[in-house]
């Protein structure tokens, strides 16, 4: 196999797998919600989740909605893991993001 055709495999599959979220998701995490500050005024604070994941392969950055989408699944896993149903992002820098968590009625 010629060197430039050695690349352009590599290259789609990274390109491949830095679309692909890694993260599944238990039944229950799909019942939290993440929602802006103003709107858990009425709710009770449970506590403080964080998350990390990759957020580049091989040297090459991810896709920042799939870091995203990433943090916040495992966000919920550990929200519903503290009996929290909802969400707020604090901060988000790179593979790590901060939350908070709450239980509303």
């Amino acid at each position: 196999m010629s060197f430039s055709i050695r690349i352009a495999v590599i290259a789609a599959l990274v390109a491949i797998v830095s679309g692909c979220t890694w993260v599944k998701i238990p039944p229950e995490a799909k019942e939290v919600a993440i929602v802006p500050a103003k709107f858990v005024a009425d709710c009770r604070k449970i506590g403080v989740v964080s998350a990390n994941t990759a957020d580049t392969l091989a040297g090459i950055p991810r896709a920042r909605r799939k870091i995203e989408e990433e943090l916040d699944l495992l966000a919920k896993e550990q929200a519903a893991a503290i009996n929290a149903n909802t969400l707020v992002r604090k901060s988000m820098e790179g593979g790590t993001a901060a939350y908070t968590a709450y239980y509303c009625e």
